[in-house]
């Protein structure tokens, strides 16, 4: 490489794209970026990749982060374009504003898949609880009463007082005869300390789910 340049990467990719995604119309800069660049680069890589949950060797992340970089600082330096020209200059001024908008979005994205993740695999989960019910009733014959009787004091309360042959206490009612309220149910009340053990959904994916949700890759196809 000429003299001062970077050499080959994930810092060099990182710094290429950079100055490619402040450009108006090409990714890839034609000039390379200085050893400057590159240790600044190395350094605030290690910081997105913290913020994004790693760095997968061989990957083309660095290219993709090194552009999305320069496209944020591009709209940042809008009215001073001048000053985008150098990474070490933009990962100054912009780099720490960067990383905690990056960390947000990271911590919203890994919200929303968890929320995903555990509405995909509801349906097995209930399906756990269903048969920990049938073993608990089977095994711990006296826990399992306890729970039947606090169940039918729930049914009496919206069958009785204001609630007796009212709409809305039948409503209740009904819904509280759904199979998810009612394996839900089980599963808060054997939460209690000397009970059986049933596991809540987080502690099932961990345990028992074949495909858990640590190890779903960021593409979302599963482990």
């Amino acid at each position: 490489p000429p003299v001062g340049a970077l050499p080959a990467s994930p810092a060099h990719g990182f710094a290429t794209t950079f100055f490619g995604g402040g450009a108006v119309s090409t990714q890839i800069s034609t000039a390379p970026p200085s050893s400057g660049d590159g240790a600044a680069a190395e350094a605030f890589l290690a910081g997105i990749a913290r913020a994004r949950g790693g760095l997968r060797e061989g990957s083309e992340q660095p290219e993709a982060w090194g552009k999305a970089f320069g496209k944020w600082v591009r709209q940042q330096e809008r009215d001073n374009p001048r000053a985008f020209r150098s990474l070490v200059h933009a990962i100054r001024v912009h780099g720490d504003d960067y990383l905690r908008a990056l960390q947000e979005r990271s911590r919203e994205e890994r919200a929303r898949a968890r929320k995903a993740h555990q509405a995909r695999y509801q349906e097995a989960y209930l399906n756990y609880l269903q048969a920990r019910e049938e073993a608990i009733r089977t095994e711990e014959p006296e826990a399992y009463a306890r729970f039947e009787r606090e169940e039918e004091a729930l049914r009496r309360r919206f069958r009785t007082g204001v609630f007796k042959g009212s709409r809305l206490g039948q409503t209740i009612l009904d819904n509280c005869a759904r199979r998810e309220e009612r394996l839900n149910r089980f599963r808060a009340f054997f939460q209690q300390e000397g009970l059986p053990t049933v596991l809540s959904f987080w502690e099932w994916d961990r345990q028992l789910n074949p495909h858990p949700f640590e190890r779903v890759p960021e593409d979302g196809k599963g482990a």
